[in-house]
């Protein structure tokens, strides 16, 4: 994980979070076999986890982000 990136602690247990990737093939684009990679961040801990989208900047912000109280 790039250092200028940080992640929030776990919401629900104050837990480490760590950034996950998946390459996912066999998508097709216009008859083309295409690969990609999801990004997610899940807790170490306790197993919760923001949405997979397709950059590391995305899936820090989607877990970084917090409902205000």
């Amino acid at each position: 994980m790039p250092s200028e990136i940080e992640l929030k602690k776990c919401p629900f247990c104050g837990g480490e979070a760590s950034l996950h990737k998946q390459f996912h093939t066999g998508y097709e684009v216009g008859n083309q076999p295409r690969t990609i990679c999801a990004r997610w961040v899940s807790c170490d801990n306790c197993g919760a986890s923001c949405g997979s989208v397709f950059s590391i900047e995305e899936a820090a912000a989607a877990w970084n982000r917090r409902a205000e109280p």
